[in-house]
């Protein structure tokens, strides 16, 4: 249907439950000639806005159900009359049709407005919507966290967007998915205009909720005061949509005093590190 991109990969169209091939790697570059369901309240607009940004793309779009010629089902914010406790219908199909061997790439809203922009979701993105993990109402499926490119950057005055954009960061928050995923559970992200936590996943009917902070021995008392009023706020919200929380703080290591414990302990919050995941968080 178009050239292949090399280096990258080539797709092609085909008939059958499996309308996608992918040469080369799993990674998703571009939504032309791929069938697209969507589902959710978006940020972008309403869906027939969102429709049409996907049709002038290049893309086919399926409103009412998720079929054998569908290739991508966008999950925005859950929507208030979703069928299912946790999703509706289209991502029920979804669901079963990738049990069935169907291969439907399922990505959130921002990975679908990356798309839109003309830039291609990455190899670990790609695989993530790909996995078996399932959206629910939480979240959906964990989005591996990238690594940011080296050199030093900027300072700025958002302590949280710098810690974000950090390698620590990102490190802690891929090694508490990976050890609620070595557990047995499915770790969720957030969605695009939903409570901003970093790792959440479901256990016993709880939702467990973490901010993950990267400390320093400067950095320690500011760091942690600030992901608890995140991982609170975040709590607070969560529990509004009838889910019961367990709140965490994941710090890169143990802190220099056992005030801090305390503290979060007070509030309801587990804070925690590395060497203590599989025990503390009951994984």
């Amino acid at each position: 249907m178009w050239p292949d991109q090399p280096g990258i990969y080539s797709q092609r169209r085909r008939t059958g439950p499996s309308s996608l091939i992918l040469v080369k790697s799993q990674r998703l570059a571009s939504i032309r000639g791929l069938e697209v369901v969507l589902t959710g309240r978006f940020v972008l607009g309403t869906q027939s806005d969102v429709q049409r940004l996907a049709r002038a793309r290049g893309a086919t779009v399926n409103d009412k159900r998720v079929s054998s010629a569908t290739d991508i089902v966008v999950v925005a914010s859950p929507s208030g009359h979703w069928k299912y406790y946790d999703h509706g219908i289209k991502i029920e199909e979804a669901v079963q049709r990738r049990r069935a061997g169907q291969r439907i790439y399922v990505i959130s809203e921002g990975e679908f407005h990356q798309l839109l922009k003309g830039v291609g979701l990455t190899h670990q993105q790609s695989l993530a919507a790909l996995s078996s993990g399932e959206p629910s109402y939480a979240g959906l499926p964990y989005r591996q966290a990238a690594m940011p490119a080296g050199g030093k950057g900027s300072i700025t005055v958002d302590l949280d967007a710098r810690d974000r954009s950090t390698r620590a960061h990102q490190q802690l928050c891929n090694r508490v998915a990976k050890a609620v995923k070595d557990a047995g559970h499915e770790p969720l992200s957030p969605f695009t205009d939903g409570p901003e936590y970093d790792v959440a996943w479901m256990r016993c009917e709880t939702l467990w909720l973490t901010e993950v902070k990267s400390v320093s021995v400067t950095s320690e008392r500011q760091q942690i005061r600030l992901g608890l009023g995140q991982v609170l706020d975040c709590t607070t919200s969560m529990r509004s949509f009838g889910f019961d929380v367990q709140p965490v703080i994941a710090i890169t290591g143990p802190p220099s005093s056992a005030h801090f414990e305390t503290m979060c302990e007070e509030a309801g919050v587990i804070l925690c590190w590395p060497d203590q995941f599989r025990s503390v968080l009951s994984l």
